[in-house]
Protein backbone atom coordinates (compact mmCIF):
# COMPACT_ATOMS: atom_id res chain seq x y z
CA UNK A 1 0.00 0.00 0.00
CA UNK A 2 2.71 1.96 1.36
CA UNK A 3 4.60 2.01 -2.37
CA UNK A 4 1.91 2.79 -4.45
CA UNK A 5 1.03 5.70 -2.40
CA UNK A 6 4.65 6.83 -2.51
CA UNK A 7 6.39 6.38 -5.58
CA UNK A 8 9.51 7.58 -4.94
CA UNK A 9 10.07 5.08 -2.11
CA UNK A 10 11.25 1.87 -4.49
CA UNK A 11 13.83 4.11 -5.97
CA UNK A 12 15.18 4.97 -2.77
CA UNK A 13 14.60 1.55 -1.21
CA UNK A 14 17.05 0.40 -4.38
CA UNK A 15 19.79 3.03 -3.99
CA UNK A 16 20.24 2.13 -0.56
CA UNK A 17 20.27 -1.45 -0.67
CA UNK A 18 23.34 -2.88 -0.38
CA UNK A 19 25.08 -0.88 2.66
CA UNK A 20 25.53 -3.28 5.33
CA UNK A 21 24.83 -0.49 8.05
CA UNK A 22 22.08 2.19 8.31
CA UNK A 23 22.59 5.10 5.85
CA UNK A 24 23.76 8.08 7.66
CA UNK A 25 21.47 11.44 6.63
CA UNK A 26 21.97 15.19 7.50
CA UNK A 27 19.16 16.77 9.17
CA UNK A 28 18.50 19.99 8.57
CA UNK A 29 16.16 22.68 10.72
CA UNK A 30 15.33 26.11 12.34
CA UNK A 31 16.15 26.49 16.02
CA UNK A 32 13.37 28.41 18.43
CA UNK A 33 15.55 31.50 17.87
CA UNK A 34 15.27 31.05 13.95
CA UNK A 35 18.88 29.71 13.54
CA UNK A 36 19.67 27.28 11.45
CA UNK A 37 20.82 23.27 12.42
CA UNK A 38 22.22 21.19 10.49
CA UNK A 39 23.14 17.31 12.17
CA UNK A 40 24.16 13.89 11.12
CA UNK A 41 21.46 11.29 11.95
CA UNK A 42 20.99 7.40 11.67
CA UNK A 43 18.09 6.99 10.00
CA UNK A 44 16.39 3.73 10.87
CA UNK A 45 13.43 3.12 8.34
CA UNK A 46 10.51 4.52 7.40
CA UNK A 47 6.72 3.82 8.97
CA UNK A 48 4.08 1.94 7.12
CA UNK A 49 2.57 6.12 6.84
CA UNK A 50 5.98 6.81 5.05
CA UNK A 51 7.23 8.51 7.43
CA UNK A 52 10.91 8.67 7.76
CA UNK A 53 12.46 7.86 11.47
CA UNK A 54 15.32 8.27 13.43
CA UNK A 55 16.27 8.06 17.40
CA UNK A 56 17.18 11.22 19.06
CA UNK A 57 18.67 12.55 22.58
CA UNK A 58 15.25 14.84 23.67
CA UNK A 59 18.00 16.65 25.76
CA UNK A 60 19.50 18.07 22.65
CA UNK A 61 18.38 20.78 20.67
CA UNK A 62 16.26 19.42 18.07
CA UNK A 63 12.77 21.16 17.35
CA UNK A 64 10.07 18.94 18.67
CA UNK A 65 8.04 20.05 15.62
CA UNK A 66 8.36 21.95 12.14
CA UNK A 67 9.50 22.02 8.87
CA UNK A 68 12.60 19.87 8.17
CA UNK A 69 14.77 18.49 5.55
CA UNK A 70 16.80 15.01 5.25
CA UNK A 71 19.52 15.00 2.57
CA UNK A 72 21.39 11.58 2.40
CA UNK A 73 24.51 11.19 -0.48
CA UNK A 74 25.40 7.30 -1.39
CA UNK A 75 28.48 7.81 -3.16
CA UNK A 76 28.20 3.96 -4.54
CA UNK A 77 25.73 5.52 -6.69
CA UNK A 78 26.28 8.82 -7.08
CA UNK A 79 22.75 9.97 -5.99
CA UNK A 80 21.89 12.31 -3.49
CA UNK A 81 18.05 12.59 -1.82
CA UNK A 82 16.62 15.46 -0.30
CA UNK A 83 13.56 14.75 1.65
CA UNK A 84 11.50 17.57 3.13
CA UNK A 85 8.44 17.74 5.15
CA UNK A 86 7.03 18.03 8.94
CA UNK A 87 9.32 16.75 11.64
CA UNK A 88 7.75 15.44 15.13
CA UNK A 89 9.79 14.22 18.06
CA UNK A 90 8.12 11.79 20.17
CA UNK A 91 9.12 10.79 23.87
CA UNK A 92 7.82 7.59 25.53
CA UNK A 93 4.03 7.52 26.15
CA UNK A 94 3.52 9.69 22.95
CA UNK A 95 -0.48 9.31 21.72
CA UNK A 96 0.98 7.91 18.45
CA UNK A 97 0.27 4.17 18.50
CA UNK A 98 3.76 2.76 16.76
CA UNK A 99 6.23 5.31 18.59
CA UNK A 100 6.72 2.30 21.61
CA UNK A 101 7.59 0.04 18.64
CA UNK A 102 9.76 2.34 17.22
CA UNK A 103 11.80 3.21 20.64
CA UNK A 104 11.79 -0.12 21.69
CA UNK A 105 13.84 -1.25 17.79
CA UNK A 106 16.25 2.10 18.26
CA UNK A 107 16.84 1.17 21.79
CA UNK A 108 17.25 -2.43 21.02
CA UNK A 109 19.88 -1.81 17.74
CA UNK A 110 21.99 0.46 20.06
CA UNK A 111 25.53 -0.47 21.17
CA UNK A 112 26.52 0.17 24.59
CA UNK A 113 28.29 3.91 24.08
CA UNK A 114 25.12 5.24 22.07
CA UNK A 115 23.31 4.11 24.94
CA UNK A 116 25.70 5.86 27.64
CA UNK A 117 25.41 8.88 25.55
CA UNK A 118 21.21 9.16 26.68
CA UNK A 119 22.59 8.81 30.21
CA UNK A 120 24.97 11.14 30.78
CA UNK A 121 25.63 14.85 30.84
CA UNK A 122 23.07 16.51 28.05
CA UNK A 123 24.33 16.89 24.37
CA UNK A 124 26.22 20.74 24.10
CA UNK A 125 27.15 20.65 27.64
CA UNK A 126 30.74 21.82 28.63
CA UNK A 127 32.56 18.10 29.06
CA UNK A 128 33.92 17.68 32.94
CA UNK A 129 37.12 15.82 32.77
CA UNK A 130 36.96 14.87 36.08
CA UNK A 131 33.62 13.23 35.98
CA UNK A 132 33.24 9.50 35.49
CA UNK A 133 31.89 7.64 31.64
CA UNK A 134 28.08 6.93 32.78
CA UNK A 135 27.69 2.83 32.58
CA UNK A 136 25.30 1.43 30.37
CA UNK A 137 21.47 1.91 31.46
CA UNK A 138 19.71 -1.30 31.88
CA UNK A 139 16.77 0.05 31.06
CA UNK A 140 15.74 2.60 28.05
CA UNK A 141 15.95 6.25 29.73
CA UNK A 142 13.43 8.49 29.22
CA UNK A 143 15.43 10.98 27.09
CA UNK A 144 15.00 8.94 23.91
CA UNK A 145 13.33 10.14 21.61
CA UNK A 146 11.97 9.04 18.08
CA UNK A 147 12.25 11.61 15.02
CA UNK A 148 9.67 11.37 12.34
CA UNK A 149 9.86 13.35 9.24
CA UNK A 150 6.60 12.89 7.22
CA UNK A 151 7.68 13.58 3.54
CA UNK A 152 6.17 17.07 1.22
CA UNK A 153 8.50 16.98 -1.65
CA UNK A 154 12.09 14.49 -2.56
CA UNK A 155 14.32 15.82 -4.83
CA UNK A 156 16.55 12.66 -6.37
CA UNK A 157 19.61 13.69 -8.24
CA UNK A 158 22.06 11.25 -9.95
CA UNK A 159 25.04 12.36 -10.82
CA UNK A 160 25.60 9.60 -13.84
CA UNK A 161 26.52 11.35 -17.48
CA UNK A 162 24.04 13.42 -18.19
CA UNK A 163 23.16 14.40 -15.03
CA UNK A 164 19.31 13.67 -14.06
CA UNK A 165 17.10 15.01 -10.98
CA UNK A 166 13.52 13.99 -10.33
CA UNK A 167 11.37 16.37 -7.96
CA UNK A 168 8.60 14.24 -6.37
CA UNK A 169 5.74 16.85 -4.40
CA UNK A 170 2.59 15.92 -2.65
CA UNK A 171 -0.31 17.30 -3.54
CA UNK A 172 -3.77 16.37 -1.19
CA UNK A 173 -2.83 12.20 -1.15
CA UNK A 174 -1.01 12.35 -4.62
CA UNK A 175 2.42 12.38 -5.44
CA UNK A 176 3.43 13.71 -8.77
CA UNK A 177 6.91 13.70 -10.13
CA UNK A 178 8.48 16.09 -12.52
CA UNK A 179 11.91 15.82 -14.54
CA UNK A 180 13.83 18.95 -13.73
CA UNK A 181 17.47 20.47 -14.90
CA UNK A 182 19.98 19.46 -12.13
Amino acid sequence: MLRRMTPWLDALVDDVAGFRKRPIAQLATVTTDNRPAVRSVVLRGVTNDGAFWFSADGRSRKPALGPAELCLWLPSRSTQWRIAGQLELHAPGSERSDVTALLEAAWESMDAEARKQLVGPPPGSVRDTERLTPSEPAAMPDSLRVGLLTPETADRLVLDRPHRRTLFTLTGATWSASEVHP
